[in-house]
């Protein structure tokens, strides 16, 4: 990691710990294959979601999902029989979310008043109408508006994004035939004491979620369904 890309990252954490006025947004200027990666969080799609514990995939199912209005969407999984597996509606508006059918009625699962996901009333860093670009293997095109920092080199580009409640960290990769290409979202909490993280990765086949434990979320994006 280059020194350029450590100092810009140690001036993120110091800006969000003043909050004392806004940071200056680069414009940032992708190449076309990238520039790819990121799109608005809206159309419909069916979307295969594996879940692995360890080296096990404990769980697969297949997601048809629509955004139904501004930043809101519904989702549901069907059985091979046709019934309802589960079914999950966010309404943006009202700030709801409410999820029917196992396995995620058995967890609580709500949205914060800043539009984050909650699970078991805790807040995690992920905004409910960010989802839609995910289940469509992309990056959410916002993100490109709230850049600070920006460092190329021969086969990276990476990008800083300032939010007041979290911090991105953007790895593209910039040479074919690597498909590879991560964001780490972190993020304060119990009065800045503790500092969480997530890894998002788009590949070829999917995004994949890591950072609890040993498990990872994986959504396969299944186009032409």
């Amino acid at each position: 990691m280059s020194t350029q890309f450590c100092l810009a990252y140690l001036v993120l954490f110091v800006m969000q710990a003043c909050q004392t006025s806004q940071p200056t947004f680069e414009k940032v200027q992708l190449p076309a294959r990238l520039s790819e990666l990121f799109g608005s969080c809206s159309g419909d799609g069916a979307t295969r979601i594996h879940l692995h514990e360890g080296d096990l995939m404990s769980q697969s199912v297949v997601v048809d999902w629509l955004v139904t209005d501004e930043a809101g969407w519904l989702a549901e999984a069907m059985t091979p029989l046709g019934s309802t597996l589960f079914k999950v509606r966010y309404e943006a508006a009202i700030k709801s979310l409410v999820a029917e059918g196992r396995p995620l009625s058995d967890w609580t699962l709500g949205v914060s008043e800043s539009g984050y996901l909650t699970v078991e009333g805790y807040e995690v860093r992920l905004r409910l109408d960010e989802i839609p670009c995910f289940l469509r293997n992309q990056f959410p095109q916002s993100w490109l508006e709230r850049v600070v920092s920006t460092s190329i080199s021969s086969d990276t580009m990476r990008l800083i994004v300032w939010q007041s409640d979290r911090q991105l960290k953007i790895t593209l990769n910039l040479k074919e035939p690597q498909n590879q290409h991560c964001a780490i979202l972190q993020w304060s909490s119990f009065l800045g004491m503790v500092t969480r993280s997530m890894k998002i990765c788009r590949e070829e086949s999917g995004m994949v979620f890591s950072g609890w434990e040993d498990a990872q979320l994986k959504l396969e994006y299944l186009e032409g369904l």
